[in-house]
């Protein structure tokens, strides 16, 4: 059919109650002067005519064409008019050119006497003849009784809201495993247990429940004056472990979702056409059919479904539970890595120990050693139950959560912290600090500010005493220069001395805590030796004297220190003592721990020791008595 045909008048019809028929391009006409109304047994004029009238009068002039296969096109009209127009509000008039197409049989009627097919109403009339019965099914899709039974496992309720008539929900739900094998309805247990009455069934004794639509809207029409009874209705329905609703309207499966989400439901809802798009828009997502759903169903939803299949929600749920978990995993692990990063800063500067952590070092860590790993996390597979887990409450289960920050900070940071400083306080116990010579041991910032000239020159070592050995120095730790009677040979010269009278003049007028404090150490160690010649706190200072002359380093060296490898072993010199009290590990068979000092190429000396003869500066100093046997006579920390 066309939309639209040409207006034609054939004249030679003009005086004819009679039209002309346009069929496979030819033209019949069709004579309309004996048409009479069934009710009056009168003639019906022919501006009363309707359309059906036309179509039987050209079912008795074209053979082969039978009113339920005609489809009728005029004018402007176009195509397929109703038989239901008459030739008045259609424009029809004598001659007129009407134009039919032959379509598909449409049967039509609802009482034996109308109905347009045979149906032996006389004895003329041939009537239906039985050749076979054809049955139609619509299976559930493949893998979608597995895919409820993942759901149900996952603690995901499956709840069908369909139009299809009650049994058949039954029967589908019954199919998929909506309901369950062993589950029963209220009808079932009536059946079972009292005859069929349904009065005596309690609802505790029924676990599945099919509810057909004009049964909900029963309830419903009573919500104004029972509101309490509706509200009792919706709980026990929706607490039941199968639940179907039946032969409902696009209002009704709004009023399920919201009766869901009102009893903290978290509710995810699928369809295909326009009724369902209410409670797509309604849920708390919303999925649509990529394939067979409506354009207004998709533009409601909130996930369009490519494939069409439930099975693939059941995916994207276990997709999304493993995205969830792997990132509560990421931010666990980089979480416990701030405890272990601040502890250390927080004793350095509460308890003064050495920064075991510096702020480049945590970039590393941060940024270098953490990122990766951290990633990685987000690749992590599936853990075995992660389908068998209940679903999280969206209000308490956040994606950080009190007991993730405990676990990260409390357990897993505390237990990296503890590590951290076990690993600390062993390697520097090896290397002759044991763990209360740490404490207040950077009192002074000198690892700090290691660079600057004074810290170089008058800490070059630092010296930790075995405090069963010197009572005097204890668990604390003093910073000394270099002082060491001997020579070396570097940089193509020979003959450098380790230390010069312009480096202990500087540091006996060094007034800083540090230097101050080794000064006053190194008093009272000479009182303890008990020298002839009493070595005094002013002697160390700026122009103290020994018997009315300037203390000069050669003179300190002769009298008191002796630290030239022919008197370091004397009784009574101070280097040989200082020695001998520092602290050594030593394991549990009495084998000292790491016998000689570790030697470094660079100490920095060049910073501040100039040639007295050319003014260049000097090489680095190598460490007087490193790898080497006799550590009893020399400082083993620095």
């Amino acid at each position: 059919m066309e939309a639209k045909y040409d207006y034609e008048i054939d004249e030679s019809c003009s005086s004819q109650d009679a039209v002309i028929v346009m069929y496979n391009d030819e033209k019949v006409k069709v004579s309309l002067d004996n048409i009479v109304d069934p009710d009056t047994n009168q003639r019906i004029p022919f501006d009363q005519l309707y359309i059906k009238n036309l179509m039987s009068a050209i079912e008795k002039e074209v053979e082969n064409l039978p009113v339920a296969t005609q489809r009728i096109g005029f004018s402007d009209k176009g195509g397929n008019v109703d038989a239901a127009n008459s030739f008045k509000e259609l424009g029809i008039k004598r001659g007129a050119l009407v134009h039919v197409v032959k379509g598909p049989y449409k049967f039509s009627g609802t009482k034996k006497e109308d109905v347009n097919w045979p149906f032996h109403r006389s004895e003329s009339e041939q009537g239906l003849v039985f050749i076979g019965l054809y049955a139609m099914i619509d299976p559930p899709r493949p893998g979608v009784p597995e895919a409820v039974g993942r759901c149900q496992s996952a603690g995901i309720k499956v709840v069908m809201v369909t139009g299809d008539h009650p049994v058949t929900a039954k029967a589908i739900a019954q199919k998929v495993g909506i309901i369950g094998p062993h589950s029963q309805t209220k009808e079932q247990v009536a059946q079972l247990k009292y005859d069929g009455n349904l009065d005596p069934v309690k609802d505790d004794e029924y676990d599945a429940i099919v509810v057909p639509g004009h049964l909900l809207q029963e309830k419903l029409d009573t919500e104004a004056e029972d509101p309490q009874g509706v509200a009792d209705f919706w709980n026990n329905a929706l607490n039941k472990d199968n639940v179907v609703f039946a032969r409902t309207s696009p209002q009704q499966k709004l009023l399920i979702v919201s009766a869901v989400q009102e009893r903290g439901g978290i509710v995810a809802v699928t369809g295909d056409g326009v009724n369902d798009s209410p409670a797509l828009k309604k849920a708390d997502i919303g999925v649509a059919m990529g394939i067979t759903g409506t354009e207004v169903a998709k533009e409601a939803a909130d996930m369009i479904l490519l494939d069409d299949n439930f099975a693939s929600i059941v995916n994207g749920v276990e997709e999304g539970r493993i995205i969830f978990d792997n990132l509560k995993k990421s931010i666990a692990y980089t979480l416990s890595s701030n405890i272990p990063e601040i502890a250390p800063f927080l004793l350095f500067q509460t308890a003064a120990i050495p920064l075991p952590l510096s702020t480049v070092m945590i970039l590393l860590v941060d940024l270098g050693t953490d990122l990766a790993p951290a990633i990685s996390m987000a690749y992590e597979g599936r853990e075995s139950d992660i389908m068998k887990r209940r679903p999280r409450d969206p209000a308490v289960n956040k994606l950080v959560t009190m007991r993730l920050i405990s676990f990260a900070y409390l357990q897993i940071g505390m237990l990296q912290a503890i590590a951290g400083f076990y690993a600390y306080f062993t390697v520097l116990n090896g290397f002759g600090f044991r763990p209360g010579h740490l404490i207040n041991l950077d009192r002074y910032r000198v690892f700090n500010d290691y660079l600057k000239e004074a810290k170089l020159r008058d800490a070059y070592y630092l010296w930790c005493f075995d405090p069963n050995e010197n009572t005097i120095a204890g668990s604390t730790c003093y910073y000394l220069p270099n002082m060491y009677d001997a020579e070396f040979t570097a940089g193509g010269l020979t003959n450098i001395p380790y230390y010069t009278d312009e480096e202990f003049q500087a540091w006996r007028a060094n007034n800083d805590d540090y230097a101050s404090d080794a000064k006053d150490f190194v008093v009272k160690m000479a009182a303890d030796v008990g020298y002839t010649d009493t070595l005094t706190r002013e002697m160390l200072n700026s122009g103290g004297q020994l018997n009315g002359v300037d203390l000069t380093w050669e003179l300190f060296e002769a009298t008191y220190w002796k630290s030239a490898p022919a008197l370091e072993t004397a009784d009574d010199s101070l280097f040989g003592r200082f020695s001998r009290d520092t602290w050594h590990a030593i394991s549990a068979q009495d084998v000292v721990l790491y016998p000689n000092r570790r030697c470094f190429e660079e100490d920095y000396s060049r910073n501040y020791r100039q040639n007295p003869n050319t003014g260049d500066d000097l090489p680095n100093v190598p460490p007087p008595f490193c790898n080497v046997a006799d550590y009893e006579f020399k400082p083993r920390t620095w």
